[in-house]
């Protein structure tokens, strides 16, 4: 899966119609109504504003919305380009300003598409699938792997010292397999993307 590594504009003209598209890293929809108002106060006088987001929260969530132009023709193509990039954690938003021509159905799909496209070509980071893990050890082996994860880039989530120091910490699956060996972990469930 990727993700994007900057937040991109990018202009497009098809037949005197103007469009602009923004990416956005987003985490969940609760900032999607927010980052679209912001959009709207600063374009009021743009005739259609489609976009689509696909976030991971346990599973892949997605949504598009055509604002108006035919159906499948705007929201749905931006959907299907980070499908095909296999993005997640983006919102994408074309705003469109009407030049005056009807594109047809087939040109105005391409140019949603393709003006999402500029703003994610050379701008994505590849993310690894991390499961949340719980272990306990002793103090000594606990100094050991704390220096390890270290060099490993990998981060407790919780850590609790009392007789024996306990933890959680997101691993992929080769640093499960590695931190496995000196520990017996304990699955909790919850995965995330980073």
């Amino acid at each position: 899966m990727n993700c994007i590594l900057d937040e991109k504009q990018a202009k497009y003209v098809e037949e005197r119609s103007k469009f602009l598209a923004f990416t956005f890293d987003v985490k969940d929809k609760s900032k999607v109504a927010e980052i679209l108002e912001n959009l709207k106060s600063k374009h009021p006088s743009c005739r259609h504003m489609c976009y689509a987001y696909r976030f991971f929260d346990g599973d892949i969530t997605e949504r598009a919305c055509d604002d108006g132009e035919p159906s499948g023709t705007a929201g749905a193509q931006i959907l299907q380009l980070l499908r095909e990039m296999d993005i997640i954690n983006v919102l994408c938003v074309v705003i469109r300003y009407f030049g005056g021509v009807k594109l047809g159905t087939a040109n105005l799909g391409r140019a949603y598409k393709e003006t999402a496209r500029q703003t994610l070509l050379d701008n994505l980071k590849v993310v690894e699938q991390k499961k949340l893990y719980a272990g306990e050890c002793d103090y000594q082996l606990f100094s050991h792997i704390k220096q390890e994860t270290q060099k490993r880039n990998i981060v407790f989530e919780k850590v609790s010292f009392d007789n024996n120091v306990k933890f959680e910490v997101y691993l992929s699956d080769r640093d499960y397999n590695w931190l496995n060996t000196l520990l017996n972990l304990k699955t909790i469930g919850k995965t995330c993307y980073c």
